[in-house]
């Protein structure tokens, strides 16, 4: 860890710590000692009295406005699985010398240069996932990229619209049509 890291580090432990303070002291300014707070919370009966009573109403009833926006992000793993060809038909490349740039999945064709990987697609706290885009690639070939897109969506204005089955319940994309990789002049 460098200097700078370990300065910043100290630094946000210093305002983990120190933050809380500050309404404390403004809430015990405030409210008088004998100020109290009773009631049911979550099954337990709580009583709290002076400026942490107030400190804790203030605190539940941050968390209670800022809860749904504070939803955690995730990945969900979804699988795409379609197929290569090359054009001209003629000409046989080795298959497992084509690559699909996208991290994590690697690429390995099955003899009838059919794919399947499975992938990760990252959550945003709206729900909406974030589809990738697809480039595959094969050396004395054009590249083609793939976007897949949530139905409903159209694909960017000049990009090859892909026919793709979009399964939410099972997580399965399919694109339908293969994957044409012209042969470079």
């Amino acid at each position: 860890m460098t200097q700078t890291e370990l300065t910043l580090v100290l630094i946000l432990l210093a305002a983990l710590t120190l933050l809380p303070l500050l309404p404390s002291f403004f809430l015990f300014k405030l409210l008088p000692s004998e100020a109290q707070a009773t009631g049911p919370l979550k099954g337990l009966k709580v009583k709290l009295g002076g400026a942490f009573a107030g400190y804790v109403v203030v605190l539940l009833l941050l968390w209670g406005v800022a809860s749904p926006y504070l939803k955690k992000s995730g990945y969900q793993i979804w699988k795409v699985s379609g197929s290569v060809a090359f054009n001209p038909a003629t000409v046989r490349p080795n298959p497992n010398d084509v690559v699909c740039y996208i991290r994590p999945p690697e690429l390995h064709l099955q003899n009838d240069n059919s794919f399947e990987f499975e992938l990760p697609l990252h959550e945003l706290s709206s729900g909406r996932l974030e589809f990738p885009k697809l480039i595959f690639d094969l050396h004395g070939y054009d590249p083609v990229t793939v976007h897949v897109l949530q139905p409903g969506d159209k694909p960017p204005f000049g990009v090859k619209a892909f026919t793709q089955t979009v399964e939410k319940k099972s997580r399965n994309v399919r694109i339908n049509e293969p994957i044409v990789l012209q042969q470079s002049p």
